[in-house]
């Protein structure tokens, strides 16, 4: 309600670009595009973000929702915070949702490196996890409510 521009990157089938605008509109175009995407796709998260980094202006916050365990994704992580963007990582247990890999390390990386991270399994309630996220600031663990 902050009348903020929000925009949506995804690559899944078909990569899709919703530019940053606000309202009700905006936000209608978001929801359509997340109904219906598919999360097959060639493109890596990593080199998806690495697409978007001209674009990204400094003090945006970029929320990532990914099952991906990928090592490059921590590497483009930190680029964005060496670049004024404050990244959120949403993993998504690939083994809780039947897939073969986890991310643990990965969310254990990030975790150290003061990264807002939040892991969802099958089976969450995701208000409940979404509202309790965790972060290290200073090798202090903080949840924020």
């Amino acid at each position: 309600d902050q009348k903020r521009k929000v925009g949506l990157v995804t690559s899944g089938l078909t990569y899709t670009i919703l530019p940053p605008e606000r309202g009700e509109r905006q936000l209608g175009k978001i929801l359509e595009t997340l109904s219906v995407i598919q999360p097959e796709g060639d493109m890596p998260l990593w080199g998806l973000i690495s697409s978007q980094l001209g674009h990204l202006v400094r003090g945006s916050t970029v929320i990532l929702i990914t099952p991906s365990s990928d090592e490059k994704l921590m590497t483009v992580v930190l680029e964005l915070v060496q670049r004024g963007i404050m990244p959120i990582v949403i993993l998504l247990d690939a083994t809780s949702f039947g897939g073969q890999r986890g991310e643990k390390q990965l969310e254990n990386q990030l975790f150290q490196k003061g990264i807002q991270t939040i892991s969802i399994k099958a089976g969450d309630d995701l208000r409940t996890v979404l509202e309790s996220p965790k972060q290290v600031i200073n090798g202090r663990l903080f949840a924020q409510t």
